[in-house]
């Protein structure tokens, strides 16, 4: 998650007083000690008791977990930050919002001690009760208000619409989660943007909401906005109570104009990056994005109206199991990439990649191995050339020094013309690894594959061969040339090779042996070239 600063913390000995404005260097630590100073008649106000404070700033952060008797209100003309420092900030009042940011009112909401734990579970304080309210049960910025979520959740609140989060100012989600969320009436589960307001989400997570009608993680409507550039919106759910219909497991955009003048009054969503997945609408209201036309005289021209409203990125993706009515055209993330069919000389091969989010392949072309004609009508097979020397941090450093698994992977790398490829995923490869591209392009293609513990071990020096295949299953340099062969398209056994060179399995390859190595092995290769060439 981004973090964009940090609170200092000067102890629980600060009182929170009306209208004190806080010293720029420190933040005021709230606790449940001093919640009866800023607790009010209407409601708890941040930096002033409303008779004033317009221009002041105020800076806070949670010293535990603080229980709120009503709505903490986010006065006109006030700028406040909050670090809830993984403490909760709980309403424990029969009703009403979290926390109200009025018009004027500004809020960064942040939590500096967030963390993902071992299985990328996002921990964090948060922002819950919120109940039995209209609009926005965790959050609720009024027009003309101003949020910004850097860090933290907004997570178990329920309204009637907005269940995490209503927004009808600005609100600017740049990381932290909205998750568990839900609405009792209408739309938006864990956010609703309406009254022609704009959310912009940067980062973060919208994930396991529920919508009694549309828009299980985020409704669009009343000429709203909505530009995702990244982050993810998943698992949200509309589970069909209210009407025959509900639209938009993930997202619902409403599609309409007005029905006296005809004025298209339809909201925006642009999607830039990010992911919308696992997301389901029970009643067949398209699981992942929806629009939806609420009055019947726009019903006929509303495809034609969504094409004007709804813009997505092919960046972006898009995998939620569609196929019914009002839904956007998925668009998935291919992984796993693997060859089906390897390219040989003058033949194209293909390989085929798996959705990431489900079950959906897909299929990509293997230019043909270089050659060129001759007289007996078939190809020849490329030139082999093994240089005396291999280029690492723009030096040319002889063959004649230690040899790394990473240097080998890089030969053969180079012998392939240099391919431009995804940098690998192998944990302990820097993205600034001399060979990052070349050890990306060689797990690409099947050369290189993970260790027992899921590493490349790319400065490691790299041995002859490997006897016993059940005790080193990836093998060593013997390996690394069995699936070069395999990627070209030849049946070659490496092993023979050694045996013919000499030496013990696991030896370490210098770099004058390597040279030996290689030569011999691009000599059988081109040979085995030319027998199928012929």
């Amino acid at each position: 998650m981004k973090k964009f600063g940090k609170i200092l913390s000067v102890g629980l000995s600060l009182a929170l007083c009306a209208g004190m404005i806080a010293p720029a260097f420190a933040a005021q630590v709230l606790d449940n000690s001093n919640k009866g100073q800023f607790i009010g008649s209407n409601g708890a106000l941040l930096g002033h008791d409303g008779s004033g404070g317009r221009g002041d700033r105020y800076d806070y952060e949670l010293g535990e977990s603080l229980e709120l008797e009503k709505t903490l209100v986010i006065g006109a003309g006030v700028a406040a930050s909050i670090d809830l420092k993984g403490n909760d900030l709980k309403h424990t009042g029969a009703t009403g919002s979290v926390i109200t940011i009025e018009n004027g009112g500004e809020l960064e909401l942040d939590d500096t001690a967030a963390e993902e734990d071992e299985n990328g579970n996002y921990i964090a304080g948060s922002v819950v009760g919120g109940k039995n309210t209209f609009e926005g049960g965790g959050v609720y910025v009024k027009q003309g208000g101003a949020f910004d979520l850097k860090g933290g959740k907004i997570s178990g609140n329920q309204a009637q619409v907005g269940g995490g989060v209503a927004n009808r100012g600005v609100f600017n989600m740049y990381g932290g989660e909205i998750s568990d969320n839900k609405t009792t009436a209408y739309d938006g589960g864990g956010v609703i943007v309406w009254g022609q307001s704009t959310f912009n989400m940067y980062d973060g997570k919208i994930t396991r909401n529920e919508a009694y009608g549309d828009g299980g993680g985020v409704a669009l409507t009343n000429q709203s906005t909505f530009n995702m550039y990244d982050g993810e919106i998943s698992y949200n759910k509309v589970p069909g109570k209210q009407k025959p219909n509900n639209n938009g497991g993930g997202i619902a955009v409403e599609i309409t104009a007005n029905i006296d003048t005809g004025e298209d009054t339809s909201s925006d969503f642009t999607m830039y990056g990010g992911s919308i997945i696992h997301n389901e609408a029970v009643d067949k209201g398209s699981n992942g994005i929806s629009f939806y036309a609420p009055y019947e005289d726009v019903n006929e021209s509303k495809n034609e109206l969504a094409k004007l409203h709804i813009k997505i990125n092919d960046d972006a993706v898009i995998c939620n199991g569609d196929g019914e009515n009002g839904m956007v055209e998925e668009q998935h993330e291919f992984v796993n990439w693997h060859v089906t069919i390897p390219a040989k000389v003058g033949v194209e091969g293909e390989e085929t990649g798996t959705c990431a989010h489900c079950t959906a392949t897909a299929t990509r072309p293997i230019p043909a191995l270089e050659g060129e004609e001759n007289n007996g009508g078939g190809m020849t097979p490329p030139a082999i050339d093994t240089p005396d020397t291999v280029e690492i941090e723009d030096e040319a450093v002889p063959l004649a020094g230690l040899f790394t698994r990473a240097d080998a992977i890089g030969y053969l790398w180079q012998q392939s013309g240099e391919p431009e490829a995804e940098l690998s995923t192998f944990e302990d490869v820097p993205e600034d690894h001399v060979w990052a591209v070349a050890i990306g392009w060689a797990q690409d293609m099947g050369i290189a594959v993970a260790d027992q513990e899921g590493n490349f071990r790319p400065d490691d020096l790299v041995l002859r061969w490997v006897e016993d295949h059940e005790v080193e299953p990836e093998g060593e340099l013997e390996e690394f040339l069995n699936r070069y062969a395999e990627f070209a398209g030849i049946e070659l056994d490496a092993d023979e090779l050694f045996v013919e060179l000499g030496g013990e399995p696991t030896d370490i390859v210098m770099g004058e042996d390597a040279q030996v190595i290689f030569d011999s092995f691009f000599a059988k290769l081109e040979e085995a070239l030319e027998d199928q060439a012929a």
